[in-house]
C-alpha cells in the first residue's frame, strides 16, 4: 500500500476499510479499529490526527514520523501500512497492537522473570540494530512507546511513536526526549547520535528488573534529576536487587555509561550472554508494587513531560555556565 498522499487527492482508506470502535483518543488524535473490506479478518488501527490546533513543529513531527515509518519494516517496529493527508487531518493505517503497554501487561501478570525481561530487551534491541544501521535514531525510547501485539503469552514488543526520530549519519544537536530517559550527552548540549537510544533502553531494563527507575526525584525536581543523569549517578539497592543476576547488572552498567563512545552498542547487547542465560526465577512481590506505583506516577506526569521542559532545563544549565564564564 502507498505512502503519504498529498492534500486534495482522494482518501482511499475509507474505500478499503470498514471503521469500527474507538480504541483510544487524545487531545488531537483518535485511534479506531478498522478491518479490510475484502477480508474482515485483517485488522489494523487507524490513527486520525487533527492538524487544526497543532503548531507548525508538531505538524512537521507528524509528517516526519510518516516519512520514516514509510521506509522501514521490522517485526519489532510498528508498521505503517498506508497514510493520507488532507488540509486538516493526517490518517495513518498501522498495526493493531491489542496487547497494550508493556508495563501494564507485566502488572497484570502474576509471574515475571529475568528471562521474560531478556525476551523484551532482545526484541527492542533487534529493532535498534535495524534502525541504527540505517542511521535512524528514535530519540524518545520509553516504556509507553513499547506496545504488545497481543494479550497472549506469545506477544511481540513493538516500538511506536517516531515523531522525534531522525534519519541522518551526522551528529544531532536538538535537545529532545523525556525526563528520566534522556541521555547525559543531550543534557550537556553535546552533539549525539545512536548511543542515546541505548541509554534509554538501559533505563527501561533497570525498571523492568526492579519496578522503579534508576534516576528519580520524588518531588519532580527536574534540576536534581538531570544532575543525577549527567553524572550517571545511580545504585542497585540490595533490598530490591539482591536476587537479580550480576550479568543483568553488568549489562545495565554498560548501557548506562556516561561517555557515549564507551557505551555498549545495539549489536553488543545482542551478543551479551544474559539475553540467552537470564534466570527464569520469578521476581519478588515487592517488584509488582514498585512497578504499579511507578506506572501510576508515570501516567499522571504524561502530557506534562514535553520536549519544551527538556529544552527549558538545558537552557538553565547553559545560562548558568555562560554566566559563570562571564564573571
Amino acid at each position: 500500500m502507498g505512502g503519504l498522499c498529498g492534500p486534495g487527492t482522494r482518501n482511499t482508506i475509507y474505500a478499503q476499510y470498514d471503521v469500527h470502535e474507538k480504541l483510544g483518543s487524545g487531545t488531537f488524535a483518535t485511534v479506531r479499529r478498522i478491518t479490510l473490506k475484502t477480508d474482515p479478518t485483517t485488522q489494523k488501527a487507524l490513527k486520525i490526527t487533527s492538524l487544526k490546533n497543532l503548531k507548525k513543529e508538531e505538524v512537521e513531527a507528524l509528517q516526519n514520523e510518516v516519512k520514516i515509518l514509510g521506509k522501514i519494516s521490522h517485526s519489532n517496529v510498528v508498521k505503517l501500512w498506508e497514510s493520507f493527508e488532507t488540509e486538516d487531518k493526517i490518517y495513518m493505517v498501522q498495526d493493531l497492537l491489542s496487547g497494550g503497554e508493556l508495563f501494564d501487561r507485566i502488572i497484570q501478570q502474576t509471574y515475571f522473570s529475568e528471562a521474560e525481561a531478556a525476551k523484551c530487551i532482545t526484541q527492542v534491541t533487534s529493532a535498534l540494530v535495524y534502525l541504527h544501521k540505517q542511521n535512524i535514531v528514535h530519540r524518545d525510547l520509553k516504556p509507553e512507546n513499547l506496545l504488545l501485539t497481543s494479550n497472549s503469552d506469545d506477544y511481540d514488543v513493538k516500538i511506536i511513536d517516531f515523531g522525534l526520530a531522525k534519519c541522518s549519519p551526522d551528529p544531532m544537536v536538538m535537545p529532545c526526549g523525556t525526563p528520566g530517559y534522556v541521555a547525559p550527552e543531550i543534557l550537556k548540549r553535546k552533539p549525539y547520535h545512536k548511543a542515546v537510544d541505548i541509554w534509554s533502553l538501559g533505563v527501561i531494563m533497570y525498571i523492568l528488573l526492579c519496578g522503579f527507575p534508576p534516576f528519580h526525584e520524588e518531588n519532580g525536581d527536574l534540576k536534581k534529576l538531570y544532575k543525577q543523569i549527567r553524572a550517571g549517578k545511580y545504585t542497585f539497592p540490595p533490598k530490591f536487587w539482591k536476587n537479580i543476576s550480576e550479568q543483568a547488572k553488568d549489562l545495565i552498567r554498560r548501557m548506562l555509561t556516561v561517555r557515549p563512545n564507551n557505551r555498549i552498542t545495539a549489536e553488543g547487547i545482542m551478543n551479551d550472554r544474559w539475553l540467552e542465560a537470564a534466570p527464569t526465577t520469578g521476581l519478588s512481590k515487592a517488584y509488582y508494587s514498585n512497578l504499579r506505583r511507578h506506572q501510576a506516577i508515570d501516567k499522571l506526569r504524561r502530557g506534562v513531560r514535553v520536549v519544551l521542559a527538556l529544552r527549558k532545563i538545558i537552557d538553565v544549565f547553559a545560562y548558568r555556565k555562560e554566566s559563570a564564564a562571564g564573571r
